[in-house]
């Protein structure tokens, strides 16, 4: 039987063409360690692995912490980041370990990083505010004060500041671009601190570039986490400097 030329040319339309065919999944194939320790000495018990573009996750699995490696499966020939998260028992993440530029091939060889990835401690941040309890409710402009200085210090070497930066006493009409750290929800977030113990050093100064308020308080930083703190500044008699 002769199959018309329309059958033919509607065949060819619904037959796929092997020029438009997309590569096939791959895997992924991801190993990590603890940099200089293990899993239990520091606590970490489980490992989040996340395929990212762009900063966009697209991919994410987990294991334990302890097994070491990971294989992702059916994973989309591209190129991707590779950023592991190691979570304690309390579903925090205090590790973290990145790895740029995975190209991934289709096929059942697993494609993986050139190298172990080292999961590091997270930083922690510091939500700093500041207030004048001798005068509460009272603008800075009334107060006399122009600027704050703000210091953090780690407080077994309060000889070299791990931040230190002016704000302006109202923060949040300066713009953003102008300060040394951001504002959130109304506090200065400081980031980037180790965990541990750290003391908070503020001044109050005048338009005269006179200290003239202080306040200072110590805290915990966690790792990878937030601690919120209020510092009052008190007026100074001849002891700011």
């Amino acid at each position: 039987m002769r199959l018309s030329m329309a059958s033919l040319f509607i065949a060819a339309l619904l037959l796929p063409s092997c020029g438009d065919e997309s590569p096939g999944p791959g895997r992924v194939l991801v190993k990590w360690e603890i940099m200089g320790l293990t899993c239990g000495a520091v606590g970490v018990t489980q490992v989040k692995v996340t395929l990212e573009q762009e900063g966009q996750a697209i991919l994410t699995d987990g294991a334990t912490c302890a097994d070491g490696e990971l294989v992702i499966s059916d994973v989309p020939a591209d190129t991707y980041d590779v950023r592991v998260l190691g979570y304690n028992e309390d579903d925090h993440a205090t590790h973290e370990g990145f790895y740029s530029g995975l190209v991934v091939e289709p096929g059942d060889t697993p494609s993986q990083p050139e190298v172990i990835i080292k999961l590091k401690q997270r930083p922690g941040r510091i939500l700093l505010g500041w207030s004048f309890p001798e005068q509460p409710g009272t603008p800075c402009t009334f107060i006399g004060v122009s600027k704050i200085e703000v210091f953090v210090f780690r407080a077994d070497n309060p000889a070299s500041p791990e931040f230190a930066g002016d704000f302006p006493c109202d923060p949040g009409y300066e713009d953003p671009a102008n300060l040394p750290a951001p504002i959130e929800n109304g506090f200065v977030a400081i980031g980037g601190l180790p965990n541990g113990e750290m003391m908070v050093n503020l001044f109050g100064r005048n338009e005269l570039d006179d200290r003239t308020y202080k306040g200072s308080e110590t805290l915990m930083v966690p790792m990878g986490g937030d601690v919120q703190v209020m510092v009052d500044l008190t007026k100074c008699n001849k002891e700011c400097d």
